[in-house]
């Protein structure tokens, strides 16, 4: 019974990894401090579980949930751009923003997926290893990526004091 706690517990670690990597870029590497990705993620999830609800494919409806988010994150740029908001306050403003846009994309306030086939419903140990590899399979080529000379350039934006 323990045993499944602390699984759980390193389950749900790995999914709060991605969120981690996604607030890391603009932070720590870019020095563009963006809370987008707050309320990206739940606006992502609203719209893949309502087009999961309409019985969408998983692939179409987790593209279009991709698209959400990312237009999400061009709001923000573009707030930052155009009208010279603070890229903090563009990101809180578009955070909150998304849940009111999330709660509208749902049309009610949660959308049960118990009926839905899930890539977690198997063995705690199975989805700590999927999860292990999702996230693997994302942070590596971005680490090769940052080796590169392009890579260089990218983080010197973050240092460079004039940004």
């Amino acid at each position: 019974m323990t045993l499944d706690f602390f699984l759980s517990g390193i389950v749900q670690g790995l999914i709060l990894a991605f969120v981690a990597y996604g607030i890391m870029i603009p932070f720590r590497l870019l020095r563009f401090s963006d809370l987008t990705a707050e309320g990206a993620y739940p606006l992502a999830g609203a719209v893949c579980a309502t087009f999961l609800s309409w019985k969408t494919s998983w692939i179409q409806a987790t593209g279009l949930a991709i698209l959400a988010s990312g237009g999400l994150s061009l709001c923000t740029a573009f707030l930052y751009l155009r009208f010279r908001i603070e890229t903090l306050l563009a990101g809180i403003i578009l955070s909150i923003m998304s849940y009111s846009i999330s709660l509208r994309v749902m049309g009610k306030p949660n959308i049960p997926l118990f009926a839905q086939a899930s890539l977690f419903s198997s063995d705690l140990l199975i989805n700590i290893g999927l999860l292990s590899g999702l996230l693997a399979l994302c942070t590596l080529p971005f680490y090769f990526f940052l080796k590169t000379d392009f890579g260089l350039s990218f983080r010197a934006v973050g240092l460079s004091p004039e940004f």
